[in-house]
């Protein structure tokens, strides 16, 4: 069996990935708009509090405090991995797509990733 392009592979593997996901817990096509992947509470609603503050001050988020971890400084620095995340979350959101739609697009283009 003759070896893909090295570009459709690229587009391949990325496409088999997402629907073998989504044939594994076809429950994500029904509520990706609605919920978000990993649940909203415990660990997973971390990240999501993450990119609801990201949204609603980005200035505020880039500045490392939180105050959520009142007195201590800087409470932001231990999650600064999900800045970039929470950024991408943010301009999905400013183009009009749902926060949880935007939250699980960009969870699953890091799961296919």
């Amino acid at each position: 069996m003759p070896r893909l392009p090295h570009p459709a592979r690229l587009i391949l593997s990325p496409v088999v990935i997402l629907a073998s996901l989504l044939l594994l817990h076809p429950a994500i096509a029904v509520h990706i708009s609605t919920h978000y992947l990993g649940g909203s509470e415990g660990d997973g609603g971390l990240y999501v509090w993450l990119a609801h503050a990201f949204h609603a001050d980005p200035a505020q988020a880039l500045t490392f405090e939180t105050n959520a971890l009142y007195p201590y400084g800087l409470t932001r620095a231990w999650s600064d991995s999900f800045l970039l995340p929470s950024a991408l979350v943010h301009l999905l959101a400013l183009a009009g797509l749902s926060l949880p739609l935007s939250y699980n697009v960009v969870t699953l283009a890091a799961l296919t990733l």
